[in-house]
């Protein structure tokens, strides 16, 4: 834990509380640990001690560090998870949507690393919700990339991609050389291409996005559907996002390319 020193007796933790100031305990608590927080002493993602543990460092009893930990749960600090503990929350990325949207142009913006790892691929026929977007026959058949995209070294992101075959046949080894879709778009003749629709809604985790996703199961996903179009108007990518909703902060721009 990057938040302690194992050397230091942890009763010396206990001059961060004053006890004949008027604040109460708990709120000296919540101060001290989100300086520690601040200061980059528990990193972001981090779990902080046990109740029992903190309890312990400023010698008082659970519910004053319970309330502590409510107050910083209240001002977004951290979150709680049933039967996991208490974490920092990471920094939510704001990621726009507009006519040009761009995973990479959205990360870059903020100065934040990232890169794109394709864990699947496959071809199959589209069905009917997939030919409804790209506007082909259910029948007609599709390049599907499951791809999972990192901010920072942590997961933000798992999209499947359906492009319309034989225009984007071998779409898939295009991108492990490039890691990016507009660049296999280009690869492909697409000179550019734009949003046409985006559908936000929210459902329960599968397991295998939980893990993927590094989510409690029970944590609810935010997933987009969006459908980009090229230059003629032509539907080249259809695809379904799940993000891990307290990581993510989506901001429609109407007006901007």
């Amino acid at each position: 834990m990057s938040g302690l020193n194992p050397h230091v007796d942890e009763s010396d933790r206990r001059f961060l509380l004053d006890r004949s100031h008027r604040s109460p305990l708990w709120r000296q608590i919540a101060s001290a640990l989100e300086r520690e927080i601040v200061r980059g002493h528990f990193a972001r993602g981090e779990r902080l001690p046990a109740e029992s543990t903190l309890a312990k460092w400023y010698s008082v009893n659970r519910h004053t560090v319970r309330r502590a930990l409510s107050h910083l749960q209240e001002r977004a600090l951290v979150r709680s998870e049933k039967g996991r503990g208490t974490f920092v929350n990471e920094h939510v990325v704001e990621y726009l949507v507009s006519r040009r949207t761009r995973f990479s142009d959205n990360l870059n913006r903020q100065n934040r690393s990232h890169d794109g790892v394709l864990i699947g691929h496959r071809v199959m026929e589209a069905g009917d919700r997939v030919s409804r977007a790209l506007q082909i026959q259910p029948t007609a058949q599709v390049s599907v990339l499951d791809i999972l995209r990192k901010a920072e070294g942590r997961p933000l992101s798992l999209t499947t991609h359906y492009f319309p075959r034989p225009r984007f046949a071998g779409l898939h080894e295009t991108f492990r050389k490039t890691g990016s879709i507009t660049q296999c778009l280009g690869a492909h003749g697409v000179a550019d291409y734009f949003r046409e629709e985006t559908r936000i809604l929210t459902r329960q985790a599968t397991s295998e996005e939980a893990r993927l996703l590094g989510l409690p199961r029970h944590r609810p996903v935010l997933e987009t559907r969006s459908v980009n179009v090229d230059e003629l108007g032509v539907p080249v990518d259809f695809g379904i996002t799940r993000y891990g909703g307290d990581k993510i902060e989506l901001v429609i721009k109407t007006f901007l390319d």
